[in-house]
């Protein structure tokens, strides 16, 4: 891959990300002390530049990058849009304890999105309808993403409290009981998402890729999905499903949703040229 601004623009990005979870890393190791206003608008700060670089860099020159996202290019967009879903609502509830593997899962897309090209898709063509269902698709699997985050903190917690380890770390995270009413909140709201990106996709194929409805791998793998999530929300509103539970069955249906969108493209791209 040739080195161009767009490429050092990705490196800075990156280096920004990994910059934030090593600051992360090093106020945990020590007493939870008051985030004062200075350090609050430092984070902010810092990754406001992360992100505008990483935006920035996505593109890569071409106006038209959206209408052939590869492999690495989704991975990257899709963790940009979880970035800034945690930017945003860091502003009015810190999102403690995922900082730490947000950030370097966020560095990692940034730089499979330049090493990874992407590959055009020939049958499809802008348009409003496409584009829709595109941006509403993507910031359902970056709230997934973010619900895969929080499950895995979840986890991470259960376990050092039934260990009796990592006391230093647990004094700056919440709760149990808060951080899984926010996972049902991200839960709810890309299940809410994901349901407009399969009913869409289902019914009005025709209209936004310009053919028919069918059954392939990715549409089985994301109703699949689908059908997981639901499950867990009829569960949680039905029997109350919680804690270990609640993280486990959201691993597993971003596993299979993961395996539905990026598989696809993986399958596409590197075995079906």
């Amino acid at each position: 891959m040739p080195f161009s601004a767009f490429t050092l623009l990705a490196a800075a990005a990156a280096l920004l990300y990994l910059l934030m979870s090593r600051y992360f890393f090093v106020r945990w190791q020590g007493q939870r002390q008051p985030l004062t206003a200075s350090m609050r608008l430092a984070e902010q700060t810092t990754l406001a530049a992360a992100l505008f670089s990483h935006a920035l860099s996505l593109g890569a020159g071409d106006e038209s990058w959206w209408m052939h996202l590869g492999v690495g290019q989704s991975i990257s967009l899709v963790m940009w849009l979880v970035v800034l879903i945690y930017w945003v609502t860091a502003f009015f509830h810190r999102l403690e304890g995922v900082q730490i593997l947000l950030f370097l899962s966020a560095a990692l897309g940034v730089l499979l999105g330049i090493i990874l090209p992407a590959a055009p898709l020939p049958h499809l063509t802008p348009s409003l309808p496409f584009a829709l269902h595109v941006l509403v698709a993507l910031f359902a699997y970056s709230l997934f993403t973010l619900a895969t985050l929080l499950a895995v903190l979840m986890l991470t917690v259960e376990r050092l409290l039934h260990q009796k380890r990592g006391m230093r770390f647990l004094q700056h995270v919440p709760p149990l009981l808060t951080l899984e009413k926010l996972l049902f909140r991200v839960l709810w709201s890309g299940f809410f998402l994901l349901s407009l990106t399969v009913l869409s996709g289902a019914l009005f194929s025709e209209h936004i890729f310009h053919r028919p409805f069918t059954f392939n791998h990715k549409n089985v793998l994301s109703l699949c999905a689908w059908l997981t999530f639901a499950t867990l929300l009829a569960g949680r509103l039905r029997y109350g499903w919680r804690g270990r539970y609640a993280a486990q069955w959201t691993l597993g249906g971003s596993v299979v949703l993961l395996l539905g969108y990026i598989g696809s493209k993986i399958v596409l791209e590197f075995f079906m040229q």
